[in-house]
């Protein structure tokens, strides 16, 4: 394998990895407040 197909391999999955992290990240956080609000009421 050359190297840059693996820079280019790398590269397709970070970018299709990084939206899914940020939703992971924004779902993560919803619940961490959600469980906040839960604790006060």
């Amino acid at each position: 394998m050359e190297w840059d197909n693996l820079h280019e391999l790398l590269r397709s999955l970070y970018d299709d990895m990084m939206p899914l992290a940020g939703d992971m990240a924004a779902v993560a956080k919803g619940l961490a407040d959600w469980e906040h609000c839960s604790m006060w009421h």
